[in-house]
């Protein structure tokens, strides 16, 4: 196994090992904080590899549509972290309002429930 696929495997027995935690002692605050610290590391994953997709030209679109793009991923990955680190604070509130804002936070970034989208006349 080489040491990227290594650490990739790891990265992802953490990542069950938090969900796990986290449905089994759901009232305990150090089951959201160890689910909220393995989002903030795949976030910063995230912009790392888009910071190093833009700076080394592996995108396939130039100019101001690229630019566009760029600032849009970029805002993207700080407002979702901005809302599960929320998510996580609401814990000192109640766990379980905790719990359900994070979903809904994931499930708004996978289903696009709420969203802004800049509509252009054709």
């Amino acid at each position: 196994m080489q040491p990227a696929e290594s650490r990739l495997a790891v990265g992802l027995k953490i990542y069950d090992f938090a969900k796990f935690y986290l449905s089994s002692c759901g009232n305990i605050k150090l089951a959201i904080g160890l689910y909220w610290l393995n989002i903030v590391l795949a976030g910063i994953l995230i912009y790392i590899h888009w910071n190093y997709a833009c700076s080394h030209n592996f995108l396939s679109v130039e100019g101001e549509e690229r630019k566009a793009i760029d600032k849009a991923v970029r805002k993207r990955v700080i407002v979702a972290q901005s809302l599960y680190l929320f998510g996580a604070l609401l814990c000192f509130i109640n766990t379980y309002i905790s719990i359900a804002f994070i979903i809904l936070v994931q499930l708004n970034y996978a289903f696009a429930i709420i969203t802004n989208r800049i509509r252009t006349k054709k």
